[in-house]
């Protein structure tokens, strides 16, 4: 089971991320949930992880909840920069191995 949510304007990703209160019932509090896929460009995972990072529990929240990225935004940088790493992490396995 999942739920999900399409985020209608700037920082919104930023307050869901937020504790809720009785005030708010967009969406469950995140840290109800064990895993997060973020899919969007950089200013969303951007947004997502400020939320996070406001949060009193921060630090047990980010050691329980999985994050995931899927990049849809314009030009990917994140997404781009991770394949290169792991890409560039092969490769060394690969030099390694043949010695």
């Amino acid at each position: 089971e999942h739920d999900s949510v399409v985020t209608t304007h700037a920082g919104q990703a930023e307050e869901l991320m937020l504790p809720k209160t009785d005030k708010t019932n967009e969406i469950d509090d995140v840290a109800k949930y064990d895993a997060l896929v973020a899919i969007g460009g950089d200013g969303t995972l951007h947004e997502i992880l400020q939320g996070i990072k406001k949060r009193p529990d921060c630090d047990a929240l980010l050691k329980k909840l999985k994050l995931g990225h899927i990049g849809a935004g314009t030009s990917n940088g994140l997404s781009a920069s991770l394949a290169h790493a792991s890409q560039v992490g092969h490769q060394r396995q690969a030099m390694v191995e043949r010695r």
